[in-house]
């Protein structure tokens, strides 16, 4: 049975929907019900809407963004050339092994997204270094490692890529625990090894 308070409260609910649907208006509490839960869903499907759309603006801009830095890396460093093939084939190697393997779309598009970038350290490193014909000496090599870290403060100045930076960091980790950067010197160690293996060769 229903209370006098539960009586007076659904009273003055089909009053207030019967003045906002205008002058010379009756309503019953089963209408004002109705129309509230037909709000509620419509509400809901406009928010679903919004945040679809913002997302689909932002994966845009972060490819924007991701086709705009090499460009200026290919102004800046002439070289480049090869470096952004290199990138182009890992990121299109790292799709179809991370669908293969049943993986969400929103992470598929992070590893995408994280072998593009994966080498944009290497802007930071001597042109000397990475047009050397030739084995590397262990100080120079021990330069080229440096490339993770560097790609890891250029990216995340953006303030786009959060998901993608550990991976850009820890590229050339391996299943072992070997690889670079140590662990010690990583910022995302607790992320270490979320994209392992340079793909060296593609």
């Amino acid at each position: 049975m229903i209370s006098d308070e539960d009586l007076i409260a659904n009273a003055d609910k089909s009053l207030y929907r019967a003045k906002w649907r205008g002058r010379n208006n009756v309503c019953t509490y089963e209408e004002a019900e109705l129309e509230d839960a037909a709000s509620i869903k419509e509400d809901v499907k406009k928010i679903e809407d919004f945040h679809k759309r913002l997302k689909n603006i932002n994966e845009n801009i972060k490819e924007n963004c991701i086709e705009y830095a090499h460009d200026i890396l290919r102004e800046i460093e002439k070289g480049w050339d090869y470096i952004n093939n290199h990138s182009v084939r890992v990121s299109r190697y790292a799709e179809k092994l991370t669908r293969e393997l049943l993986i969400s779309d929103d992470d598929v598009n992070v590893i995408k997204r994280a072998a593009l970038l994966h080498d944009i350290g290497m802007v930071g490193i001597s042109s000397e270094i990475l047009k050397k014909n030739g084995k590397l000496t262990e100080e120079e090599y021990n330069v080229i490692k440096r490339h993770s870290n560097i790609g890891v403060k250029i990216m995340e100045k953006t303030r786009l890529f959060e998901k993608e930076l550990p991976i850009i960091l820890y590229h050339h980790e391996r299943f072992d625990g070997s690889g670079y950067p140590p662990q010690a010197e990583g910022r995302h160690h607790s992320l270490r090894g979320a994209y392992t293996g340079h793909c060296r060769g593609i």
